[in-house]
C-alpha cells in the first residue's frame, strides 16, 4: 500500500519500509529492527505491529468492498453502484486519516531522555514526498497496493458517470451497450481491490546464527531444531527448539487465534520447515534438543519409526507435544 524510504549515516543504502493492508515488512528481514534503532536515537516509540489494530481490520474492509462490488455488478443498479462509489471514497479517505494521525502520534509523543533532541520536540514523517530531519532524510510515496484503490475508484466514477450523465449531456437514452460496459466495469476494477489482498502468510527463513529465538532470547544456532509462528497478518516468530515454540504457545494468551502456520523444521531435512501438525515427534533421551526436552521433528512416518527403533523413545503427535511441553514432561 504505501512505503517509506529513510536515509542516515548509519545506513548510506537506504532503509525501506513496506505498509501492506495486513502488515508492516521492509525490503529486508532487519529493516523494522533497524527503523527502529533510528527510532530510539530521535525519541520515537518502536514500530510493532501489533499496536496497530488496523492491520486486522483492513483486509476486512477490502473483503467487504469486493463482496459489495459483485453485489452491484450483480443487480445492475445505478444507485448502487454510486453508493459503491461511495465507499470506496469513504474508505480510501479514512484509510490516509489515520495514517496521517499514526504519523503525528509517533512524531509529538517524542522522548524527552532520548540521545538525540529535537527541536520543539516533534517531528512528523511525511504523508508524502520529502522530508529532511538534521541528518536523516524521509521519503514517503504510495506503493503499487495503492493502486488498487485508486484504479477502482476512477474506473467506479467513469461508471458513475455513464449511467447517471452521459444520456443527458447526448440528449440520449443510455444504450444497452453503455449499461452492459458500465456494470462489466465492476468485475474487472475488482481484481484491483483482490491486488490488496494478495499478500498472503507465507514462512519467512530463519536466519541461524543471527536471529534469537522469541521465547528463550538465546540465539537460533541448531539448524535441525528451529520452528516458527507465522501469525495472519504476516509476522514471523522464531525459535530455537520445538519445545519453546509450544511454550511460547501457552503463554501468549489470544495467540492462537491469530496463528496462520505453526512451523517446525524436519531433523533430516535441516532449515525445511514443515507444518507442525503434519510430522512425528520423536521424544528420546538419545537425541537431546536445544532446550532439554528432547523432541526431535520428522516428517516421514517411516523414518520416525526407523528413528523410534535406533534411539529409543516415545512418538508423539502436535497435540501431544503440545500437552507433553505444558505438563513439563522433559523426560518421557
Amino acid at each position: 500500500m504505501w512505503k517509506i524510504y529513510l536515509q542516515a549515516p548509519q545506513y548510506p543504502e537506504g532503509l525501506e519500509m513496506h505498509i501492506w493492508v495486513n502488515k508492516i515488512a521492509g525490503n529486508t528481514e532487519y529493516t523494522l529492527q533497524n527503523f527502529n534503532i533510528l527510532n530510539h536515537y530521535i525519541g520515537m516509540k518502536p514500530i510493532e505491529e501489533s499496536s496497530f489494530k488496523e492491520l486486522e481490520i483492513m483486509p476486512l474492509v477490502v473483503y467487504g468492498l469486493m463482496v459489495t462490488g459483485l453485489l452491484v455488478a450483480f443487480f445492475k443498479n445505478k444507485y448502487l453502484l454510486a453508493g459503491w462509489l461511495g465507499l470506496l471514497v469513504i474508505a480510501g479517505t479514512a484509510g490516509l486519516i489515520d495514517f496521517y494521525l499514526w504519523l503525528v502520534d509517533f512524531g509529538t509523543n517524542l522522548d524527552p531522555h532520548a540521545p538525540i533532541k529535537i527541536p520543539g520536540m516533534a517531528y512528523i514523517p511525511p504523508l508524502i514526498g520529502p522530508k529532511q530531519l538534521l541528518n536523516f532524510h524521509a521519503l514517503s510515496l504510495p506503493a503499487l497496493g495503492s493502486l488498487g484503490l485508486a484504479i477502482p475508484m476512477v474506473l467506479a466514477a467513469f461508471a458513475v458517470y455513464i449511467e447517471f450523465f452521459s444520456g443527458k449531456k447526448l440528449r440520449l437514452k443510455p444504450t444497452g451497450t453503455a449499461k452492459r460496459f458500465s456494470y462489466g466495469i465492476g468485475l474487472g476494477l475488482l481484481l484491483g481491490l483482490g491486488s490488496l489482498t494478495g499478500c498472503s502468510p507465507e514462512p519467512q527463513p530463519i536466519a541461524y546464527g543471527q536471529v534469537g529465538c522469541e521465547h528463550c532470547k538465546m540465539t537460533i544456532s541448531d539448524n535441525r531444531y528451529g520452528a516458527e509462528i507465522v501469525t495472519k497478518t504476516g509476522k514471523a516468530f522464531f525459535f530455537d527448539s520445538i519445545e519453546c515454540m509450544a511454550d511460547y504457545l501457552h503463554q501468549q494468551e489470544g495467540l492462537q487465534e491469530k496463528v496462520a502456520m505453526l512451523l517446525v523444521t524436519d531433523f533430516n531435512q535441516p532449515e525445511t520447515l514443515v507444518a507442525a501438525d503434519q510430522v512425528l515427534y520423536l521424544q528420546s533421551e538419545k537425541l537431546p534438543s536445544p532446550m532439554g526436552m528432547y523432541l526431535t521433528a520428522i516428517s516421514s512416518p517411516t523414518v520416525a519409526e526407523d528413528f523410534q527403533q535406533t534411539y529409543e523413545g516415545r512418538l508423539l503427535n502436535w497435540s501431544e507435544v503440545l500437552q507433553a511441553v505444558k505438563n513439563h514432561e522433559k523426560l518421557y
